[in-house]
Order: structure tokens, then sequence, then C-alpha cells
């Protein structure tokens, strides 16, 4: 006896399993991830065009550029907002690759990598009160 299967669920089945395997194994190597988002004020007033880097223990650090009002939010990947969720080094900077001497904030908050925060799972919200001396 043969049993009749209609080729549009055929088509549909094998969709939707291409769909899950695609999906299954693109999220598959990242770590978990909370959303970092804050500010950076220097002196009180908003720190526009800073570069801010969370570095975790192990794996990728995550990335922003502040607005021009000091606001910031980390990408872990082009497509991929946050940071990993754990403990992390934050460098600060100012500097401008191109042009050596442009680093407007003390050492601290860059070389010598004294800031520590920790990500959570979930949404953060981190804001930096940097002072110049």
């Amino acid at each position: 006896m043969k049993i009749a299967f209609p080729r549009r669920a055929f088509y549909l089945s094998s969709a939707g399993m291409l769909l899950a395997l695609v999906l299954g194994c693109s999220s598959g190597d990242q770590p978990p991830l909370g959303r970092v988002r804050g500010k950076v004020m220097l002196d009180g007033q908003p720190l526009a065009g800073a570069t801010i880097m969370f570095m975790p223990q192990q794996g990728r650090r995550s990335r922003a550029v502040t607005n021009s009002d000091g606001s910031y939010e980390l990408s872990y990947t082009r497509d991929t907002k946050g940071a990993v969720v754990g403990s992390h080094t934050v460098m600060i900077t100012t500097a401008d690759e191109d042009e050596p001497g442009t680093e407007r904030l003390p050492a601290r908050y860059h070389s010598a990598l004294e800031l520590k925060e920790q990500v959570a799972s979930g949404k953060n919200n981190i804001d930096f009160d940097l002072q110049s001396e």
C-alpha cells in the first residue's frame, strides 16, 4: 500500500527543518550575552566620540563609540548587541589612532586598565563618571 504525501507538505517540512538547522547552528558558538548601555561623562559633561571596550576574562571583547550626549550601547559583533556575561576590564579612550597625542583621559581609564564592571544577563545600564585629574 502506497501512502500519498502531498508535495506542499514535503516542501514546508523541509523548509522548516532547514530553518531550524540554520538558526541552531548560528547561535551555538555564541556565549551568554547581556545588553549593555549607559553614559560616559567627563568632569560632569558628556564625553562624545570616546571608544569604550569591555574585555571579558575569556572571549571576545565588546565595543562602542559614545554619541554626542555621551551615551553608548555595546556591540559584541557587527550584528549582535551586548557583552559576555561576567567580569570585564573596561577601557575608555579618546585617542585617535591616526593622530598620536590626542588622548584626553588619564591613563587609569585606558592604558592602566583600572576600570572593572560586571555584566549580567538581560539589560545592564552602566554609566561612567570620569574625572580629568
